[in-house]
Formats: structure tokens, sequence, C-alpha cells
């Protein structure tokens, strides 16, 4: 329930359910997939040989996400003032448009469990896209067999 409350948005919300291995095969070999370090920032050093493995490090409190992320990391280059800078055209948003296989990513679509009536639609919409993923309503609101 910690995810939905966090992230739903909506009580119509829906996760997309996948792998790491279907991420890095529906994104651009670019991307640099993998997954996410939780660390505790006050006490704990982390040091790596590849300082655009800090995308992927986030606070330990937020270790129930178990997320997986894919990044793209553009190597600042040194400008005019000896400082080092990324540059963004003027005009541009800070980030990339990256093309994304949903038919290769996704496993399973889960519909909120506030929500379990709308499977059939969100069906619907994955068919309408011409995409084929099991739709199920998300197990929190049955009640448990003893």
């Amino acid at each position: 329930m910690q995810m939905w409350d966090r992230y739903g948005g909506s009580e119509e919300s829906v996760a997309l359910v996948s792998t790491l291995g279907r991420l890095r095969e529906a994104v651009p070999e670019r991307v640099d997939v993998g997954h996410v370090d939780y660390i505790d920032f006050t006490t704990e050093q982390f040091f790596t040989s590849n300082p655009g493995h800090r995308a992927f490090l986030k606070v330990r409190e937020l270790e129930d996400e178990r997320e997986v992320r894919g990044v793209i990391v553009d190597w600042p280059q040194t400008g005019p003032d000896g400082r080092w800078t990324i540059s963004i055209d003027e005009g541009q948003k800070n980030g990339y448009y990256v093309p994304v296989d949903l038919a290769r990513l996704l496993q399973r679509v889960v519909v909120s469990p506030n929500s379990p009536e709308i499977v059939a639609e969100v069906t619907s919409a994955l068919r309408r896209h011409g995409l084929h993923a099991e739709v199920c309503s998300a197990t929190l609101s049955r009640i448990p067999m003893y």
C-alpha cells in the first residue's frame, strides 16, 4: 500500500510490472539500466569508479520500492570559466525523450486496490494500442485465506 499511496496519484492508478531484463531490452543501448542501491547518506560512504553510479543511489527509507532505473549520463565538459558543465541548448528541457518498446517492457499491469472495476477498461486500452500484457487487480484488497 505504501507504493500506491506514495505514487498512485489517484484511486484509478496502475502499476506497470516488468523485469530488469525486459527494461534493458526495451530501451536503447545508450541507457544504463540497473538496480538502485539504498544507503544512509549520513553514515555510509559510497565510492565507485563510475561517477554516473550516483544516479542509482537513493535514501534507505525508500528501500521498500526495490527500484530499477534507466539512466543516460552526459559527461560534463569544461566550460570557459574552468567549471564543469553539461550544455543544454536554450529553450530545451533538461533530459531526453527515450523511445521505449512497451511490448517488450510490459509483463503485467496491476490496477490499484482502490479501483478493481477498471480492469476491463485498462485491458481494452492496452489492446487498442497493440499491447497484450496481463491486467489484474492488486491483491492487497483481498481477504487472506487461513
